[in-house]
């Protein structure tokens, strides 16, 4: 049976929680990174286990009710290790309620933000938007859209999973409420494109779910895809703790659809 978006939410995130010291130890170049992303994956998961039903669309949600979460991930923020996003999250705590929804509204509407408001915004909403987006009630097999259903935000990764119809399908994960829905695998998730010349794939073994990079020469996009039957279905996770690819795919003149958490 499949599990709804709490349900999923619940099982990954513990699952990502257990997996964090291997993964330091795999990768020891972020270490301090996945450190502060288990702090970060914590809040969220404390903020669905607090949460209420709640089946209002992503536009319709009063976010003033929310400031109080929100207050609490920045102090969270406050404490990175990071000193820009420190400095920057203690300047956003002194500002007022109505400024903060104003700022939550924006970002909802734009899609973009400076770099340290967006950390904060995307962490908050990573645990403010999974009760509201597991009652969406969208077909995660129709979609078929470059955009999550849910909030309108581009997918971040994207994973291969074996469900009951479909044997090695690819699914795009949204960065902002976790939110997942089928997309062809052999298609661009940025312009779409199926056009084999123009779709370029990189693979790497080095890590515990094997992935691959499918890099876009038609629209410069590229985004990894982790193949989660051959190991634990965290990507979000698998994305984070394999920055070093960016790094060297970005070399090659591609830049990432939707940048993770951290910018990468």
């Amino acid at each position: 049976m499949e599990l709804n978006g709490i349900e999923r939410f619940r099982a990954e995130t513990g699952a990502a929680l257990g997996r964090l010291p291997s993964l330091k130890q795999r990768h020891p170049e972020v270490e301090a990174i996945l450190d502060f992303y288990g702090q970060v994956l914590e809040r969220q998961l404390g903020m669905v286990q607090e949460g209420r039903p709640d089946a209002r669309p992503v536009a319709e949600i009063p976010w003033r009710e929310h400031v109080r979460s929100l207050r609490a991930f920045l102090e969270l923020c406050s404490g990175a290790p990071a000193a820009e996003l420190a400095a920057g999250s203690r300047r956003m705590l002194e500002t007022d309620d109505e400024g903060l929804e104003r700022l939550v509204q924006s970002f909802l509407r734009d899609k973009q933000a400076p770099p340290v408001e967006r950390f904060a915004l995307m962490g908050f909403l990573g645990g403010a938007l999974v009760i509201p987006a597991s009652f969406a009630g969208y077909d995660r097999h129709q979609w078929l859209k470059p955009v999550c259903p849910v909030c309108g935000f581009p997918p971040v990764v994207s994973y291969l999973a074996d469900e009951e119809d479909i044997e090695g399908g690819r699914f795009a994960r949204c960065g902002v409420c976790h939110s997942d829905w089928y997309y062809g695998r052999a298609s661009c998730l940025s312009c779409g494109t199926t056009n084999d010349h123009e779709l370029h794939y990189y693979m790497s073994e080095g890590v515990p779910s094997p992935l691959t990079i499918q890099a876009c020469s038609a629209c410069g996009g590229y985004i990894k895809m982790v193949d989660a039957r051959q190991g634990s279905r965290t990507p979000e996770l698998e994305d984070v703790a394999t920055m070093t690819l960016d790094l060297w795919i970005q070399e090659k003149g591609f830049h990432k659809i939707s940048p993770n958490l951290f910018g990468f």
